[in-house]
């Protein structure tokens, strides 16, 4: 079966081929999107919990809320990060075999793709899409770090930082209760 997908993908002309690896691009790209999107929703959710929800009455919200809001929001940006990562390493290879396909017509550089095709890559500079791709991962990144921090300040006071001082010893002076006699 395999074979006869890739007898097919042969059988596809140049232009055939690029159009399809630009439907796989934009079907990426709108992953990534809306994994991005989630992910800043559910956030956003949280926070509202936690402070509109579950205040105390003095208005500052409970720890235990602060430090199950931050682990659930810092879980489940990792994995939207995660899932985000898995789509931009899918438009790496797409872009890769792009550039291949197109080198393996008569256009020598992407400006005659361009100018010869009349389509447009996908990509824009070479330079600038290293920052496109990882753009969406330091959105997690730095979310993950807000929540990290809220979860340390919230868990933190809750920690004893010392330990309880011992009972104050007897005085040599006190008198020792007396022993029952037997």
């Amino acid at each position: 079966m395999p074979d006869d997908k890739r007898k097919s993908l042969d059988a596809l002309d140049q232009y055939e081929k690029i159009d399809l690896v630009l439907k796989c691009v934009e079907r990426e790209d709108t992953l990534c999107h809306h994994r991005l999107t989630w992910a800043l929703q559910v956030n956003i959710a949280i926070v509202a919990f936690i402070f509109l929800y579950n205040a105390q009455s003095d208005g500052s919200p409970e720890t235990l809320n602060l430090v199950i809001g931050s682990l659930v929001g810092f879980v489940f940006t990792l994995f939207s990060g995660l899932a985000i990562r898995e789509a931009t390493q899918q438009l790496k290879y797409l872009k890769r075999f792009l550039n291949r396909e197109i080198t393996q017509v008569d256009w020598p550089t992407r400006d005659d793709f361009e100018k010869k095709s009349g389509m447009a890559l996908p990509y824009g500079r070479q330079r600038s899409f290293p920052s496109a791709v990882t753009t969406p991962l330091a959105y997690c990144g730095v979310i993950m770090f807000v929540w990290a921090v809220v979860f340390l300040q919230a868990a933190l006071p809750a920690i004893p930082s010392e330990p309880p001082a011992p009972p104050p010893e007897r005085s040599q002076e006190e008198p020792s209760p007396p022993h029952p006699a037997r």
